[in-house]
């Protein structure tokens, strides 16, 4: 057992159309909660585009402003414009797993960069009360960080996170 880890957690919100004020961006109310109940703190958040080089940059800026995880939303999926996948792996000094055998939230990933772990959360963790999120989350906070080995295992018989109750 090991004990939770009260992180700085840097929490970025991409996309154009979110920066744009086109669509209400909802990060920070949905994944803030799931932060504080593990010990952590949002000290920041950042709105940005969708252009890969910005949102390596913005990931580089906040772990040299302190953060010890940083959370990106959105741009996880497959779409053209979805450039978050990528831009964290050019600032991956390690590739931890990309994607999860697991609903919702399937399009998880996670990378280290240089010793600080930053989760890509795919816009569908945003709408269940449970996610693929919700399994990553807590292993981050204790220091452990799955991979894709052990992250290949969690789609066994079916395992549906939006079907767990809240409370488990």
């Amino acid at each position: 057992v090991r004990p939770f880890r009260n992180l700085r957690v840097a929490l970025l919100s991409t996309g154009s159309e979110v920066e744009q004020g086109l669509i209400r961006d909802q990060s920070l109310e949905r994944i803030e909660p799931r932060v504080k109940e593990l010990g952590g703190d949002i000290f920041l958040h950042v709105i940005t585009g969708d252009g890969a080089a910005t949102i390596s940059a913005e990931i580089r800026e906040v772990i040299h402003k302190g953060a010890e995880l940083v959370i990106c939303t959105g741009g996880m999926s497959v779409d053209a414009d979805d450039t978050t996948r990528a831009a964290m792996e050019n600032v991956a000094s390690e590739i931890c797993f990309r994607r999860v055998p697991t609903l919702p939230g399937c399009n998880l990933e996670l990378v280290m960069a240089d010793g600080v772990p930053v989760i890509g959360v795919p816009a569908g963790v945003l709408y269940y009360e449970w996610s693929t999120l919700d399994l990553v989350l807590p292993m981050v906070f204790a220091g452990v960080y799955p991979r894709r080995e052990e992250v290949s295992r969690w789609g066994a018989r079916g395992l549906g996170c939006r079907f767990l109750p809240r409370e488990v």
